[in-house]
């Protein structure tokens, strides 16, 4: 429980690190640095937010903790939303956001994501070494 009150401390501070960027700075003059700010900060909001998200709601279907391997999944998870939407708001500010471009990134997604779970899924070879 202490490490969800650290993430969800963590998600508020990087929500106000977002804030003070996208306060503090004039996005249509600054340059490349504050746009990589702005993006940067964004992200790691979203993913804080994501995780502790997916961590609540995993709490309260399961009625347990996660254990450290539906945590990766989760962050994983959590990762790939960020990115997302940190990549759409990315081509919407280069004025290059059309339907088309979410279906195919969300396609994109979608397919990186089944491919990592595959990858899980796999059995594990062991190579059993014989005592002669």
């Amino acid at each position: 429980m202490a490490a969800f009150i650290v993430l969800l401390g963590t998600a508020i501070v990087l929500w106000g690190a977002w804030g003070y960027v996208l306060m503090r700075f004039e996005p249509s003059i600054s340059g490349i640095v504050v746009r990589a700010l702005f993006s940067l900060s964004l992200g790691l909001a979203l993913l804080a937010t994501t995780i502790t998200v997916g961590l609540f709601v995993h709490l309260r279907r399961r009625q347990m903790p996660a254990s450290r391997q539906e945590v990766g999944l989760i962050a994983r998870q959590a990762l790939l939303v960020a990115v997302f939407v940190v990549v759409i708001l990315n081509l919407a500010s280069w004025r290059l956001l059309h339907w088309w471009n979410i279906v195919l990134l969300a396609l994109l997604f979608f397919m990186v994501e089944l491919f990592l779970m595959s990858l899980n899924r796999r059995p594990q070879l062991h190579r059993q070494d014989k005592v002669a």
